[in-house]
């Protein structure tokens, strides 16, 4: 019976809910509330539960309820903007998929990609909840690698629950009639965000010590698969650099790596740490300090970790390490990961 009662009120919840979302204006998104919020309200709860005699009348009971509702509601949107002359780079951890929050000096949020292989709204759900945990509420910026849903099935979501300034691709993104490319396509015209194609030679910020530069692809493209083709990002900040390649694989990796090799602080491995994205050759080029993989469970990456591993960089998975938090702060590149609480630099 108590078992019946229970599911009949989640029902009556669930379908008002389902009812009032389509009416315009009824509902907004905002971060949940604080752990400090959560103890008041059932602190105060309990209190008036086991002292009644404390009880207010039912008016101030009213009031009190509603001033707390509102102290929860605004410093949900309490702006925690990014420490002045701080870079960080937050890989979310999305399972088999990619998203890579970068927070600049000036405030600004750059999202480098937003996608995972399972369902959209897991992908939504881990990204909303780094963002608002840090009072990010606009997005100034959205980079989509390419066209692999893994990379962007979340962002149709994202547009409902935050305020995006532009969303920026490669020329090849919207080049095929992929099923899931239309919905994205409506959706960012729905938000009416600003949208753009860039490829190699352009770059997108180069203010406050800042510079983003788009090394891959360039403007006609290249041979080969989406992935070839993905959009890769070298930021630089206080001299340290991060390199973003999405799911560069040959003849893309061929026509990055022909450059003159570099060193990179910090290198998301590219295409989930896949062994077909030559990561010899990579790992040479890059010859980075540290390496990020963006993977899921069941994908084995052992043979790529030791690639690197050998170039002597330190690498970090997204599976055994959650989110992977790379902050560049007075000339210093300090690299955290959620469930490896110690920095590292």
């Amino acid at each position: 019976i108590f078992a019946w009662v229970c599911d009949w009120n989640l029902w009556i919840l669930e379908s008002c809910v389902r009812s009032a979302r389509n009416i315009p204006g009824s509902h907004l998104w905002v971060a949940g509330p604080s752990d400090w919020w959560l103890w008041g309200f059932y602190g105060g709860l309990g209190c008036l539960a086991l002292f009644p005699q404390i009880r207010p009348p039912i008016r101030w009971c009213c009031a009190l309820l509603s001033i707390w509702l509102g102290v929860g509601f605004v410093s949900s949107w309490q702006n925690q903007s990014s420490q002045q002359d701080t870079l960080r780079c937050t890989f979310v951890s999305v399972g088999h998929g990619t998203s890579a929050v970068l927070e600049l000096p000036s405030g600004k949020t750059l999202l480098y990609d937003a996608g995972t292989l399972g369902a959209p709204i897991a992908g939504t759900r881990s990204i909303s909840a780094y963002l608002w945990s840090q009072g990010i509420h606009h997005l100034d910026a959205v980079v989509l690698s390419h066209a692999d849903i893994d990379h962007y099935n979340a962002l149709p979501d994202l547009l409902k629950r935050f305020d995006v300034g532009a969303v920026y691709y490669s020329p090849l993104m919207f080049s095929g009639k992929g099923v899931a490319l239309e919905p994205l396509r409506q959706a960012v015209d729905e938000a009416g965000s600003f949208k753009a194609e860039i490829h190699q030679g352009h770059t997108l910020a180069t203010t406050e010590g800042v510079k983003i530069e788009i090394l891959h692809p360039p403007a006609g493209g290249v041979g080969g698969s989406d992935n070839a083709n993905s959009i890769v990002l070298d930021v630089s900040y206080q001299g340290k650099s991060i390199l973003l390649p999405g799911d560069l694989e040959p003849p893309g990796m061929k026509s990055v790596t022909s450059e003159t090799p570099r060193r990179f602080d910090l290198v998301m491995a590219p295409h989930h740490g896949s062994i077909h994205s030559d990561p010899e050759k990579f790992a040479k080029w890059t010859n980075p300090k540290w390496v990020v993989i963006s993977s899921g469970h069941g994908h084995d990456v052992s043979q790529v970790e030791r690639v690197y591993r050998n170039q002597g960089a330190d690498v970090l998975n997204t599976v055994t390490s959650g989110a992977i938090q790379a902050t560049v702060q007075e000339n210093f590149m300090t690299v955290r990961s959620w469930r490896n609480d110690p920095w590292r630099k």
